[in-house]
């Protein structure tokens, strides 16, 4: 799949995943609840989910019983007992214990367990910040999530981590302008590598609810036909709808995918903070791939990518590609990197699959020949040119039409009428180098890119 529709699945999974399980209808939601796609818990919904947050070192663990037998292992349900540093959340004791499951095989060399719940194979005297959650069935505390309760971090991401933890704190226990500071604590996420992501998803989450809703009435205004009546239903709409909205409980069970109020409070200079941790970022990993060469494969952060171009797409798109034409030649691997960061600010699909095939062919010998058919998006479009001859060409029984009605259809479509072209000939195999071949994507591509730019410029 390219690289633009998996970005673009997992930044809207996280919509996907929570917004269904409260707004969809049941049927819809009970579909989605299927899915085996797990997205990690950010930050906000841990904290507010758990019951107890702390900083803690594992100091023993204890085999509870045996749950499940195999042939090669056993899985045994454990009791990790920690010693706790510092209480965020919950009741404050010098320590703490949860339980767990673990694998462990047997005639094994090695007495390390794998744990269900991706706890980052921690050791006796680990530190790390963890989120948990009272099962009230067994009375034994659980992870609150099973990929990203347990947080293992260097000293100066740890304290990182506690100052915003401290912060939220603070938000949550003020009843005013919640979605404002949480908006600005999003911001601060954002701007610290350690804590990126965590703010990233959030607020992706939170613009994708406001993009629904946004379209939703979009929609609805599209499908009235009195423009003045309409005006006026919206208007009286809007006032009941601003008079009956209450504003979301900010709970153990609230999600940014509920509440598009926050992708709302963002500000102009905070988007503009946003935009300038993204080039600090970009700084960084252009600086990586100069000394690395073409020795060290970099991705774009495409989720902050889906972020910043929802206010900043087009200068972006251009200062990358002013970047990527005066670039130096002989770094392929940068190339590659600008290339599919260009596509996905623009969204265009053509430059997505130039920049793939750009991208695979970076990973070959650059000597070595190849049998070149056209590329991936010349193929395509060789494939629907020869579907569309197909289709003008063939008529269906149920096409019949009565004598009169069969006369006036050939009339109208006369002047509409596409002329039938022969089916295109089998491309001949030429032999090239994929050095060669990566000179032929690099021109395509800027083609294509000065025709979508020229587009998004028009269009302004």
């Amino acid at each position: 799949m390219l690289n633009f529709q998996r970005s673009f699945f997992a930044a809207t999974a996280i919509f996907v995943l929570l917004f269904s399980a409260f707004v969809l209808p049941e049927s819809v939601s009970a579909r989605t609840k299927r899915c085996p796609m797990r997205i990690p818990d950010s930050l906000l919904t841990l904290y507010l989910k758990s019951d107890l947050v702390i900083v803690a070192s594992l100091k023993s663990d204890n085999i509870l019983k045996t749950t499940q037998e195999y042939e090669y292992g056993s899985y045994y349900d454990v009791e990790k007992i920690l010693e706790v540093d510092e209480t965020f959340k919950g009741q404050k004791s010098d320590t703490a214990a949860y339980k767990t499951s673990e694998y462990k095989p047997k005639n094994s060399d090695t007495s390390v367990a794998v744990s269900e719940e991706n706890e980052e194979h921690l050791k006796v005297g680990d530190k790390a910040l963890f989120f948990l959650v009272k099962n009230a069935e067994s009375g034994y505390s659980e992870l609150a999530d099973y990929s990203s309760a347990i947080k293992r971090l260097n000293d100066t991401d740890l304290n990182l981590y506690e100052k915003r933890i401290k912060e939220l704190k603070s938000i949550l226990g003020k009843n005013k302008n919640q979605h404002a500071r949480l908006a600005e604590w999003f911001v601060r996420l954002i701007e610290e590598p350690a804590t990126r992501e965590e703010g990233v998803r959030d607020l992706l989450a939170s613009f994708t609810l406001s993009d629904y809703e946004m379209e939703y009435v979009e929609e609805v205004v599209d499908v009235k036909e009195n423009a003045e009546e309409n005006a006026e239903e919206n208007a009286e709409k809007k006032a009941e709808q601003s008079a009956d909205k209450k504003p979301v409980a900010i709970d153990k069970n609230f999600r940014t995918a509920n509440a598009p109020e926050i992708a709302a409070a963002l500000t102009d200079s905070q988007k503009a903070r946003i935009s300038n941790a993204f080039f600090i970022s970009l700084s960084n990993d252009l600086a990586r791939l100069n000394s690395a060469g073409n020795e060290e494969y970099i991705s774009p952060d495409y989720e902050l990518i889906n972020l910043v171009g929802r206010w900043d797409k087009q200068n972006f798109a251009m200062n990358l590609c002013a970047n990527l034409q005066n670039a130096n030649g002989a770094n392929h691997r940068k190339n590659s990197y600008l290339m599919r960061a260009v596509a996905y600010f623009l969204e265009d699909e053509n430059l997505s699959l130039i920049s793939d095939d750009y991208d695979y062919a970076v990973s070959q010998d650059e000597n070595e020949e190849m049998d070149y058919t056209g590329s991936t998006l010349e193929n395509l479009e060789t494939k629907s040119d020869s579907e569309n001859v197909e289709n003008s060409e063939s008529v269906s029984e149920s096409d019949v039409v009565s004598e009169t009605e069969n006369q006036n259809t050939q009339e109208l479509s006369v002047e509409t009428q596409t002329p039938v072209l022969e089916n295109p000939a089998k491309k001949e195999i030429v032999k090239m180098t994929y050095k060669q071949y990566r000179a032929k994507l690099f021109d395509a591509f800027n083609a294509q890119y000065g025709k979508v730019i020229s587009l998004s410029i028009a269009a302004k």
